[in-house]
C-alpha cells in the first residue's frame, strides 16, 4: 500500500497539463480509468452491479473521516478533477468526489455529506435526470448532461431512466453526525497537495467534534419514493421529457412554450391575446379547440392539459418565449 507521503509521477503531469479542462478533457480521462465496482446499498436497486468510487474523504467504520483507498491508488485523476472544479467552481471548497459509472441510482439521501454538493453529467447518453423531492407535489427534475446543479445530498434524490454512457462527477464535504470529521495533519497534507480546496469542516486543527448535529432525512426516503411515482405518473401523462426545442418569434407576445410541428403560430398568438383581454382565461380553451390530435401546447418538455391555464402556471412574460419543436 502506498504511503500518505509518497506522491506518484502523475500527480506532477496532472499538474503540468494544459491549464483549462474542457468537459471531453475530463470524459476522455474518466474512461481511460478502470472504475471499481461500488459497495453503497442505499443507491442500488436489488441484486444490481453499479461502478463506482469516492476519491478524497470517505468514512472508516472505525476511526471515522479517512483518505479513501480509490485516491492512493488513482492520484492522477483525482488530482485532475480537483483542477477542474477549481476551473469551475471557483469558490467551492469540497473534500470528496463521489465518481459514479452508467447506473441509475435509486431513491436515497447521502448520509455522509454536509449538504451543499455539486452534481455534473457526462458522456453521450439520454435521460438521466437528476429528480430531487423538493416538498412539492412532484418534486423537481433537472437535466446534469454538461451542466452542473448545485443541489443539497441529504434530501432524497434519484435518477431517471436513461441509455448510453454515463458518468456523474458529484463534489461534496464530508460529514458524520456520530464520528470525528477531523483529519490528521498529514492526510490534510496529502489531499491539498492533491489540489483538494478543504473546508474547515475536515481540517485537522479546526473540524468540530461533529460536523453536524442531525442525521440526514433517511425517514423521508419512502414518501419520497411515492411523490417520484406521482412524477412518473404525470410525465407519462404529458408525453415525456426532454424534446429538444428551437426558438421563435411571435410576433411581439413571447411564451415559454413548445408548439407540435401540426399547430399554426398563428393559434398561439391568439391565445395570447385572449390571455391578454381576461387574465383568468384558460390558455387551453384556446389552444385545445384548434390542435388536433398530433398538436399542443407545450410548457418545458410538458403538454399542456386542458384543466392548465397560464395565471396556474405563473409564467413571467418576460422570460418567457415561443418554441417549435424541430
Amino acid at each position: 500500500m502506498a504511503k500518505l507521503a509518497d506522491m506518484d509521477e502523475s500527480v506532477a503531469l496532472a499538474a503540468l497539463t494544459p491549464t483549462k479542462l474542457s468537459f471531453a478533457d475530463v470524459l476522455e480521462a474518466l474512461e481511460a480509468e478502470d472504475i471499481p465496482e461500488s459497495h453503497r446499498q442505499n443507491v442500488k436497486e436489488k441484486n444490481e452491479r453499479i461502478l463506482g468510487m469516492c476519491l478524497g474523504v470517505t468514512c472508516h467504520w472505525s476511526k471515522g473521516a479517512t483518505i479513501s483507498s480509490a485516491t492512493r491508488s488513482r492520484p492522477s485523476i483525482t488530482s485532475l478533477l480537483c483542477r477542474f472544479a477549481q476551473q469551475e467552481l471557483p469558490g467551492f471548497e469540497f473534500s470528496s468526489i463521489q465518481v459514479n459509472k452508467d447506473y441509475k441510482a435509486a431513491m436515497h439521501v447521502d448520509k455522509n455529506n454536509l449538504g451543499p454538493s455539486f452534481i455534473l453529467g457526462l458522456g453521450d447518453y439520454s435521460g438521466g435526470w437528476l429528480w430531487l423531492d423538493d416538498g412539492s407535489k412532484v418534486g423537481r427534475v433537472k437535466n446534469i448532461r454538461n451542466r452542473w446543479f448545485k443541489f443539497d445530498g441529504r434530501k432524497p434524490h434519484c435518477v431517471t431512466p436513461f441509455s448510453g454512457r454515463r458518468y456523474t462527477l458529484v463534489f461534496f464535504t464530508y460529514s458524520n453526525p456520530k464520528m470525528a470529521t477531523a483529519l490528521s495533519a498529514k492526510e490534510e497534507r496529502y489531499l491539498q497537495q492533491l489540489g483538494f480546496p478543504l473546508p474547515k469542516e475536515v481540517l485537522c486543527h479546526s473540524a468540530p467534534k461533529l460536523s453536524r448535529e442531525l442525521l440526514p432525512a433517511v425517514w423521508q426516503v419512502p414518501r419520497a419514493r411515492r411523490v417520484f411515482e406521482r412524477f412518473e405518473d404525470e410525465v407519462e401523462r404529458r408525453g415525456g421529457l426532454g424534446r429538444m426545442p428551437q426558438p421563435v418569434q411571435v410576433g411581439q407576445k413571447r411564451l415559454h412554450a413548445m408548439l407540435e410541428p401540426s399547430m399554426p403560430l398563428q393559434m398561439l398568438c391568439r391565445a395570447l391575446q385572449e390571455h391578454e383581454n381576461d387574465p383568468n382565461a384558460e390558455a387551453s380553451t384556446a389552444v385545445h379547440a384548434h390542435s388536433g390530435a398530433n398538436g399542443g401546447l407545450f410548457v418545458g418538455s410538458l403538454r399542456l392539459l386542458k384543466s392548465d391555464s397560464i395565471k396556474q402556471l405563473s409564467l413571467g412574460r418576460r422570460l418567457l418565449k415561443a418554441r417549435r419543436l424541430a
